[in-house]
Parts: structure tokens; C-alpha cells; sequence
């Protein structure tokens, strides 16, 4: 399945076993994934995005916002991957260069406007395999 939010609609939740593709807005949006894998695009806007117990895939482009991800999971067999665009971290080293721990989460900061807070996860978890760059 697969739905883009609509113009002044903030929260997309999918309670559905397979694969889901959910694509947010400008606002601040609450996208939740179904137990299957999940790609899911925040867009611009503070996002919240909370993926599925599978592997799932999260987006980014350019000006994404404040974005958080509740569940990302950095290592196993259904380790989750964050796929950025390469003109924000051309690859694993800027990326990594970037990540600061904040008490038990890891904060990547692109700029003052953008910043993706993985939460419960250490810089010191995170692999070049969490990571796509293109």
C-alpha cells in the first residue's frame, strides 16, 4: 500500500501487515508504519516517523525539518536504513561526522533546519549499512 498525505492533513497511521510506503507533507507529521517494511518520507515540517517491526526505510531530501525516528533499529537482520540524499552527506564519514549522542538518542544535524534524532540509539550503534547516500 502506499498514500501521500493530503494539504492540511497531519497524521498518517497504517495498521496493515505488508509493505507500506507513506509520504508526509509541509506540516509537522506523524507517520506510522504498519508491522510490515516501511518507507517512510517525512517531507518538510517537524516530523515524527515510527516504523514497523520489520526493516524499514526512511527518506530524506533536502530541508526535511526536525525529524524523529522512535524505532530505529541499527543492527540484526531487520536493521532499519535511513536513505539521504547525497547533496546533505555525500557519504558514511560526513554523515558520522555529524551524529552527536544527546543523552540516550544520536542527533545528525545537517543545519540549524535540519536534524534527524534517532531515539534510544548511540552514535557508537550506528553502521555505513544504516546508511544510503544518493
Amino acid at each position: 500500500a502506499s498514500y501521500t498525505l493530503a494539504d492540511n492533513v497531519e497524521n498518517l497511521s497504517f495498521a496493515g501487515t505488508g509493505a507500506f510506503a507513506g509520504t508526509g507533507n509541509a506540516l509537522d507529521n506523524v507517520i506510522v508504519g504498519g508491522s510490515g517494511s516501511n518507507t517512510l518520507t517525512g517531507g518538510a515540517g517537524d516530523d515524527i516517523l515510527v516504523g514497523g517491526a520489520a526493516a524499514d526505510f526512511f527518506v530524506y531530501s533536502p530541508n526535511w525539518g526536525h525529524d524523529t525516528i522512535t524505532n530505529f533499529v541499527a543492527t540484526g537482520m531487520t536493521h532499519d536504513t535511513i536513505k539521504i540524499d547525497v547533496s546533505v552527506f555525500a557519504d558514511w564519514a560526513a554523515l558520522l561526522a555529524a551524529s552527536n549522542d544527546s543523552g540516550s538518542d544520536t542527533i545528525i544535524t545537517a543545519d540549524a533546519d535540519n536534524t534527524i534524532t534517532l531515539k534510544n540509539v548511540a552514535v557508537s550503534s550506528l553502521q555505513s549499512s544504516d546508511f544510503q547516500f544518493a
